[in-house]
């Protein structure tokens, strides 16, 4: 699995931990990877305490089967070589997560994965603070930045080193987020995979 600073399943768990009030305690290790931008340094630790000021909404998580299902068997030409689901929750707070991973030559690899809070989704948005503001930075090995894509607010981010391609794209849809990150390639492919999944159907 290709770990990101925005991985779904550490927002997930630091969510998770923001649920059991002031007496929980704190993550292991809620911060960022080196070299995360500035203005994000510190945000995951940041969003633990703002999750708990995040609007409620009601609701269940979407469809497990529809999250899947929205898995394409191949992507950028790379098979899917394996396809996970989990859904549960506790005290109240539910939650469904489905990843897809696909490789192919030359070390290529592309992860997609969907994360949906089903009652709390604002906790979702509260785990990503670039929502708030506009953000680019260039460096002399890529770049990360806030956009839109297809109408929905994003950030996405691309390095170069040592021969090595790392790229990610994460979108929020109505609580539901939404991530492709690729191993050896490029941003735009990881684009066009967004493109394929259909963000649209997936606004509550």
């Amino acid at each position: 699995m290709i770990v990101s600073r925005w991985s779904p399943l550490l927002v997930a768990s630091l969510l998770l931990a923001g649920c059991g009030g002031d007496d929980a305690p704190p993550p292991a290790d809620t911060s960022p990877a080196e070299g995360a931008p500035v203005g994000l340094l510190g945000a995951l630790d940041a969003a633990r305490g703002a999750a708990g000021a995040a609007s409620q909404r009601a609701g269940q998580p979407r469809s497990a089967d529809d999250m899947r299902n929205r898995m394409p068997e191949t992507v950028a030409g790379l098979p899917r070589v394996d396809l996970s689901v989990a859904s549960g929750g506790m005290e109240g707070f539910s939650m469904t997560t489905v990843q897809a991973r696909y490789e192919g030559g030359e070390r290529q690899r592309i992860e997609i994965s969907m994360v949906d809070m089903g009652q709390v989704p604002g906790m979702l948005e509260a785990a990503t603070p670039w929502l708030n503001f506009q953000f680019d930075r260039t460096t002399s090995t890529g770049f990360e930045r806030t956009v839109r894509f297809e109408g929905f607010p994003g950030f996405e981010s691309e390095e170069r080193s040592g021969g090595q391609i790392r790229s990610e794209m994460t979108l929020i849809v109505d609580g539901l987020m939404v991530q492709v990150e690729g191993r050896n390639v490029e941003l735009d492919v990881l684009r066009g995979v967004a493109g394929r999944l259909d963000l649209g159907g997936l606004r509550r």
